[in-house]
C-alpha cells in the first residue's frame, strides 16, 4: 500500500511538472520574490532577428536580461526565428497558429498592417512624453493618416564618404576640400564637377584614380537632391504618388546616365564593353587601380567618393583625411528598421514598454551604455544612429563611434540644415512594386536578350546607358505611370488609407 502511494505521488509530481512546462506563456507568470512569496509578472514575447547565440551573448540579449532584472511587472521572453525559413514566412506561420509575439521586428510596416498583425499605437504614443524625442522623419515614416503602427527600431544614414586629401588635388584656386565638401555644404553641380575631373585611368601600373564607385543608388536620392521644393522623398515618391514622368526624374536619369557612361568611365563600375566580362573585368580593374573592388580602391586612397551606408566600418583605419558626408544639396537617406506590437497582444501597454526600452526610451539607452561600460572585455558597442534626439544621449552615443563626420551629419539633421529622406522599402505602401517589381511589359531587343522588363530592370538599364533616356520618356507614358501608381493605390486601400 505504501509502495502504491509513493508511486502515485511521484506520478502526480511528474504530471505537475509536465503541465507547468506546457503552460501558455502569454499568461501572467508567477516569479519568486527575493523577500519571500511570489509576484506576478506579465510575460511579453519579443521576436528579433539579431539575438545571435547564447554563447555570443550580444548586446540585444544583454539588454533583454537587463530589462528583466529591472522590471517589477514584466518579464521578456525572447522568440528566435526558425533557421531555414524567411523571416516573413516565420511571422506568417506564427500568426496563423495564433502565436504571433507581442513585439516583433518587421521587414514591412504596411504588410504588417495589411495582414492584421500590427496594433494601432496612436493612443499609446500620444500619452508618451518621450515619443517626440524620436527623430521626426522616423515618426512620420510610420504614421499613416495620423495613425501610428510601429516603433522605429534602428537607423543608419546612407551618404558619401569623401577622401579629402585626394579631392584637394583636383580643386582649383586653393579651395580646401574639407571645407568645400563638408557635410551638407555642397551642391549637385559642384559635386559632379569634381567627380568627373578626378578620372585618371591612363596608367596601367595600378595607380589610377577615379571620382566615385558607381551610379547604381543615385536614382534613389538624386531626384530629391535636385528638388528645390523639398517634396520629393526616396526615389520619386512625393508622399502621394511616384513621379515617374516628372522633370526631376528625367533630369536625374540624364545626369546618372552621363556619369555612368561606359565609354567615359567616370566611375569605377563603368567598364567599356570591349573589356569583356567576369574575370576580364576584374583583371582590367586590377591593372588600372591595383585592386578589383571599389572598397579596396577607396581605402587605398585612389577614389574621391564612395556611396555607402554608415554601417561601413572599413574606413576607420585609412591613412588619409576622410569623412562621412551627406549627398549633394544637403540630403541624406535613412535606412531604418521597425518593430510592431501584435494586434492580438493581451498586454499592449506592457508590450509598448518593452519596445520602447529596446529602441528609443531614455532608460533603455542609458542601460545600454551601462552594459557597454561595465563589460569592456566583451567589445560591445552601439550600432547605427540614436533613436532619441536628447542631446546628452546622442553625445554619449557618438562617443562610442569612431566614424568621422557622422555626428556632424546627425547634428545638422537635427538643426534642420540637412534633410532626411527615409528609405521607402519598409514604410511606404506599394513601394517595392513601384520601385522594383512592377512588370512593365516593355522589352528592347538589344537589352537582356529582349526579355520583358520589370520597372526595376527598366530604370537600372536607363541609368546604365543600355536604354536611352529618350526611350524612357517615350515608353514611360502617362498610362504606364498611372498603372504603377494604381498598384500603390491598392496597397493603400488594403491598409484602409486614403490615397
Amino acid at each position: 500500500m505504501k509502495k502504491i502511494n509513493l508511486l502515485l505521488i511521484l506520478f502526480l509530481a511528474v504530471l505537475a511538472l509536465f503541465v507547468g512546462s506546457c503552460t501558455n506563456k502569454d499568461d501572467d507568470s508567477e516569479i519568486v520574490d527575493p523577500s519571500g512569496g511570489t509576484v506576478k509578472k506579465t510575460v511579453i514575447k519579443y521576436c528579433h532577428w539579431g539575438f545571435g547565440t547564447e554563447e555570443d551573448n550580444n548586446l540585444v540579449r544583454r539588454r533583454v536580461e537587463a530589462f528583466n532584472k529591472q522590471s517589477q511587472t514584466i518579464r521578456v521572453e525572447i522568440v528566435i526565428p526558425v533557421d531555414g525559413s524567411s523571416y516573413d514566412d516565420f511571422l506568417m506561420t506564427m500568426a496563423a497558429a495564433g502565436e504571433l509575439p507581442d513585439v516583433f521586428m518587421v521587414n514591412s510596416v504596411p504588410k504588417a498592417v495589411i495582414n492584421q498583425w500590427a496594433l494601432d499605437l496612436t493612443d499609446i504614443v500620444k500619452k508618451d512624453t518621450e515619443w517626440n524625442n524620436v527623430p521626426e522623419s522616423l515618426r512620420s515614416s510610420i504614421t499613416y493618416n495620423d495613425h501610428v503602427y510601429a516603433v522605429p527600431a534602428g537607423q543608419y544614414y546612407m551618404g558619401l564618404f569623401a577622401n579629402y586629401d585626394l579631392i584637394d588635388n583636383y580643386l582649383k584656386g586653393g579651395v580646401d576640400a574639407a571645407e568645400k565638401f563638408a557635410t551638407g555644404n555642397f551642391t549637385t553641380d559642384e559635386w559632379l564637377e569634381v567627380v568627373k575631373s578626378m578620372k585618371d585611368i591612363n596608367h596601367m601600373d595600378g595607380t589610377g584614380v577615379i571620382g566615385m564607385n558607381a551610379v547604381g543608388d543615385m536614382i534613389n536620392w538624386l531626384p530629391s537632391s535636385l528638388d528645390k521644393t523639398n517634396k520629393i522623398q526616396h526615389f520619386v515618391w512625393n508622399g502621394k504618388r511616384f513621379e515617374f514622368t516628372s522633370d526631376l526624374m528625367i533630369q536625374a536619369l540624364t545626369l546618372i546616365s552621363q556619369l555612368g557612361d561606359k565609354n567615359q568611365q567616370y566611375v569605377f563600375d563603368s567598364v567599356p564593353a570591349t573589356v569583356g566580362e567576369g574575370e576580364e573585368v576584374q583583371e582590367y580593374r586590377s591593372v588600372i587601380f591595383g585592386a578589383g573592388d571599389a572598397v579596396s580602391v577607396f581605402t587605398n586612397g585612389q577614389m574621391g567618393f564612395i556611396q555607402e551606408g554608415s554601417w561601413a566600418n572599413s574606413f576607420e583605419n585609412v591613412d588619409f583625411n576622410y569623412s562621412f558626408v551627406s549627398y549633394p544639396d544637403a540630403k541624406v537617406v535613412a535606412a531604418s528598421d521597425y518593430m510592431c506590437i501584435s494586434k492580438a497582444s493581451k498586454n499592449p501597454e506592457a508590450a509598448y514598454e518593452v519596445a520602447k526600452f529596446m529602441t528609443f526610451g531614455e532608460a533603455g539607452i542609458n542601460e545600454t551604455f551601462n552594459i557597454i561600460d561595465s563589460n569592456p572585455d566583451a567589445k560591445l558597442s552601439v550600432t547605427g544612429l540614436p533613436l532619441n534626439n536628447t542631446k546628452t544621449l546622442s553625445d554619449k552615443w557618438f562617443s562610442y563611434i569612431k566614424m568621422k563626420g557622422l555626428k556632424e551629419t546627425f547634428d545638422k539633421v537635427n538643426s534642420g540644415d540637412i534633410k532626411v529622406i527615409v528609405e521607402g522599402n519598409k514604410s511606404v505602401p506599394g513601394f517595392l512594386d513601384a520601385r522594383y517589381n512592377f512588370q512593365t511589359g516593355l522589352s528592347f531587343e538589344e537589352v537582356r536578350g529582349g526579355a520583358l522588363l520589370s520597372i526595376g530592370d527598366f530604370i537600372w538599364d536607363v541609368c546604365g546607358g543600355a536604354i536611352s533616356v529618350n526611350d524612357y520618356i517615350t515608353s514611360m507614358t502617362e498610362a504606364l505611370s498611372n498603372a504603377i501608381n494604381d498598384e500603390v493605390k491598392k496597397a493603400f486601400e488594403a491598409m484602409g488609407l486614403t490615397y
